[in-house]
């Protein structure tokens, strides 16, 4: 062979081996990945199945709990022995129990399912004290693990009883035997390395397998710990890859919180199930050594490796036979595993369409062990039909990587041909290197039972809703048998209060919160129709709010069970707020009183303000002062006239309402539709001529102070904004005639002690000067205000958008008589009385600076406060 021949076969083998390199690579680091995630997935289903277990075991010991009743907390030898043969029927039944006693108020044993045990003293142990300082029958409270007193480490589910006024009567507590939890724990244990362990909801280890004396009574509850992260989870289920604080190694942890919603546990439970990581990756490691191995050898014997890759094909065909025996093996555990949560196990080959079931999965529909499996589409087909849309899609969906599992609840059909609810959670441990489904594993739960139940309820339940919402009324009932009160969220939210504080202020009797004024009436009707003199029971009364004022409320109810005496043994009924009715009567009658007076004195207010104005007027300065004071009279007489004439016509119209009010309830024909409209009418007509008289009052004021500071030139402390913004809106209504707009761009906070008289007058000449001759020819122009401080200066700036000021005129604009508008409505005084202002009298200056077609600018700097010389010089 030539030498680029040579060198070819080199270069492909080079090639062959670096693309073999690369992809050995890469499925090693992929198997990594699915070695850990599969463990991930077994170690889940592990804890899942002790989940499932443990949750039956609770809800078996709940109702056990239960079933002896508050009565058994009082002592009665006879019923005492009685009781503890009850109890050690009920211990044999349940493998999850050790020992079960009953409690009285004080602590002591008065029965129990071991004799020895009656008599204990567990007055000072935590879990007594727990349930005796907060008594709540409707929680099961979990102590937190203890050594008995047999030397035993154990854990208490406690049950309070309390007598109908709530009070500590006594406790049922139920010992969880931790051999029976070591059973169950060690059936899920399927590796050497593996450890369960049971964990109380605050943190204290209960029981671990294999037994470990570092964590075993160790408190997880810290910074770092695998029990802290999954709080911080705030997820039921939880996985972790973390070096574990107890042991020191690196351990792959799922975490699962135990804690059912219907049994109401004070305290959850933890499980966690773990493995050590390098037990895990050991078979990959062997896997990646035989393949690195099995690599070198290709590369150094390429010309010999058909038959080394034979031998080595041999090899992984051995290694995938044991993972599939080991696979068979972890099947048969879990089956195992599952008959004790009495669920239903379906494998779905999604090639073949091949389902593989255990027997519980085929009991659930009825099928025997001889009924050939069904197909995934024989099983489809068995969907109710209402059901098959939203279970394929999201079986779609998960195919589609859209969830991480498939958790659905739908109908089967029954091999008898009813239906069966079943919840089904599944989810794909399996694809092709597409991404397609390759299979599908997963479990049943018959919730046929629960279904129907919820659905009566939630049936039930919408009824009530429905009837109590639409009168929008608080319901109640009272049971005089038991003293027991329930209310709904209306009832309480009527009077400030949650259900739970509002029951605690009724305290078994209503009439504790009813008004002192009311309750003997309250009380003759309630008694009477308790008795059975009345068919209904109907009172008007007030309670107390919480906020401490009083509600009235119409209460309407009626006895539904009496005894044998006639007498009441449960009344219901509803509460309607009253309190607008019953504050519309009040006030209606005070309205009518108070409204012409109302009117009488606004009336009198104005006539003595336009007095005032009428002698302020007359005091006002002459020339210039006594126009401007002038106009600003004219523009406020008209401005005024709306107001006082809107505030008269409602007047008129009030008092008309009122006649005919009076007429039709001296004639006896007075409606409620009659009342509604007339209290409309009152609160229209007071609301449009308080509205009015305040707009006036306030046009006044304003004038008031403008024409009290343009009639005297004394000093005061003043608000620059302020006094600018009331001037201008004294004069908008003389200003109202032009389309042009006055914009102001004062801050607040600029205070000055001047003469605010001057400061006006400058203000008013300027606004005059810029709609006199800034805006001619111009349909809307625009004047901004603004001002800004200094130091101890303020400077005020007038300006406008208009036409400017020609060159030649600026000299001459503050020289007296000088105007364009001469017989125009212009003076030639305005500009001049300006400069003398703003100079002479409050010790400042003033400067113009325009441009023609520009606009101008007027900018008035004053001192904050006023010097002695220009004082004196005013």
């Amino acid at each position: 062979m030539t030498e680029p021949g040579v060198r070819f076969q080199w270069y492909a083998a080079g090639l062959v081996l670096a693309a073999i390199g690369l992809f050995l690579v890469y499925f090693i680091w992929n198997e990594h990945s699915r070695t850990l995630e599969r463990e991930q997935e077994r170690l889940l289903t592990q804890i899942r199945v002790i989940d499932a277990n443990l949750i039956q075991q609770l809800v078996g010991v709940n109702a056990a709990m239960l079933s002896m009743g508050p009565q058994t907390a009082t002592a009665n030898p006879v019923r005492d022995q009685d009781r503890s043969a009850t109890l050690r029927v009920l211990t044999e039944a349940m493998p999850a129990v050790r020992t079960m006693q009953i409690l009285d108020a004080s602590g002591k044993t008065i029965s129990a399912s071991r004799p020895k045990a009656i008599g204990f003293d567990a007055s000072q142990r935590p879990y007594f004290l727990t349930v005796k300082n907060h008594p709540d029958a409707g929680i099961l409270s979990v102590s937190a693990p203890f050594t008995t007193a047999l030397n035993v480490y154990a854990l208490q589910l406690v049950r309070a009883w309390t007598d109908d006024k709530k009070q500590f009567v006594g406790a049922t507590t139920a010992t969880l035997d931790p051999d029976y939890f070591k059973v169950l724990m060690r059936s899920v244990l399927y590796a050497d390395d593996m450890r369960a362990t049971l964990i109380h909801g605050d943190g204290l280890a209960f029981l671990t397998l294999p037994d470990n004396i570092n964590i075993q009574g160790s408190n997880l509850n810290k910074p770092g710990t695998v029990f802290t992260q999954h709080l911080e989870t705030g997820q039921v289920e939880s996985f972790h890859m973390v070096h574990v604080t107890t042991t020191g190694d690196l351990r792959m942890v799922a975490y699962r919180t135990v804690w059912p919603a219907g049994l109401k546990m004070d305290k959850p439970l933890m499980l966690a199930v773990s493995r050590e990581a390098d037990s895990v990756l050991a078979p990959w490691r062997q896997l990646s050594l035989a393949l690195g191995a099995a690599y070198t050898l290709v590369c150094a014997l390429v010309l010999g490796g058909v038959y080394l890759v034979r031998r080595k094909q041999n090899a992984l065909a051995k290694l995938a036979s044991a993972h599939a025996r080991q696979v068979q093996e972890q099947a048969e555990r879990l089956d195992l595993a599952l008959a004790g949560g009495n669920l239903g196990l379906f494998d779905l080959d999604m090639v073949t369409g091949v389902r593989r079931v255990n027997a519980r999965a085929k009991e659930i529909v009825g099928d025997s062990l001889d009924d050939p499996p069904d197909t995934f589409a024989t099983w489809s087909d068995r969907i109710h039909p209402d059901d098959q849309a939203q279970a394929r899609a999201l079986r779609e969906a998960h195919e589609q990587g859209q969830s991480d599992a498939l958790n659905a609840d739908y109908r089967v059909k029954h091999k008898l041909g009813h239906w069966v609810w079943v919840h089904s959670r599944s989810r794909i441990t399996q694809r092709d290197a597409t991404g397609a489904p390759l299979r599908f594993v997963g479990t049943y739960l018959d919730i046929t039972e629960r279904i129907n139940a919820e659905n009566a309820l939630r049936h039930e339940r919408q009824r009530l809703s429905n009837i109590v919402d639409g009168t929008d009324a608080g319901t109640w009932e009272h049971d005089f048998v038991t003293g027991e009160d329930r209310i709904n969220d209306k009832y309480a939210q009527m009077l400030g209060y949650s259900v739970t504080e509002m029951e605690a202020q009724i305290a078994g009797d209503f009439r504790n919160v009813v008004h002192p004024e009311d309750l003997a009436h309250v009380s003759s009707l309630w008694d009477a129709h308790w008795v059975g003199e009345t068919p209904v029971y109907e009172a008007e009364f007030r309670v107390q709010h919480k906020q401490g004022h009083w509600v009235w409320v119409l209460s309407h109810g009626k006895a539904w069970i009496r005894d044998a005496d006639g007498k009441a043994l449960s009344i219901s009924g509803i509460h309607l707020d009253v309190s607008a009715i019953k504050k519309a009567e009040a006030d209606l009658m005070a309205l009518n009183e108070q409204l012409e007076d109302r009117v009488a004195e606004r009336t009198a207010e104005l006539e003595a303000t336009l007095q005032q104005l009428r002698d302020s007027r007359q005091s006002l300065a002459s020339s210039e002062a006594r126009a401007t004071m002038s106009t600003l009279m004219a523009g406020l007489s008209h401005e005024l006239g709306t107001p006082l004439g809107n505030s008269l016509i409602a007047a008129s119209t009030v008092a008309a309402g009122t006649r005919d009010f009076r007429r039709r309830l001296s004639d006896g024909a007075l409606k409620r539709s009659d009342m509604n409209h007339f209290m409309d009418l009152v609160d229209q007509g007071a609301e449009l001529i308080e509205g009015n008289l305040n707009r006036a009052n306030e046009l006044l004021k304003n004038f008031r102070q403008v024409a009290a500071d343009q009639a005297s030139e004394q000093r005061r402390r003043f608000d620059l904004a302020q006094v600018v913004t009331e001037i201008v809106q004294t004069l908008s209504p003389s200003l109202k005639q032009h389309a042009h707009h006055i914009a102001l761009d004062i801050p607040a906070g600029i205070a000055m002690d001047s003469q605010p008289g001057p400061l006006g007058q400058i203000v008013i000449n300027l606004v005059n000067n810029a709609y006199l001759h800034a805006f001619e020819g111009m349909t809307a122009g625009v004047l901004t205000l603004s001002a800004h401080a200094d130091g101890e200066w303020v400077t005020l700036e007038v300006r406008d958008n208009g036409v400017g000021i020609p060159p030649e005129n600026l000299e001459k604009l503050f020289e007296p008589f000088f105007s364009t508008k001469i017989g125009k409505g212009g003076t030639g005084l305005g500009m001049a009385i300006v400069q003398n202002l703003a100079t002479k009298t409050l010790g400042g200056s003033v400067t113009v600076q325009s441009k023609w077609g520009e606009g101008t600018v007027f900018r008035v700097r004053l001192p904050r406060s006023l010097p002695p010389r220009a004082e004196t010089t005013a």
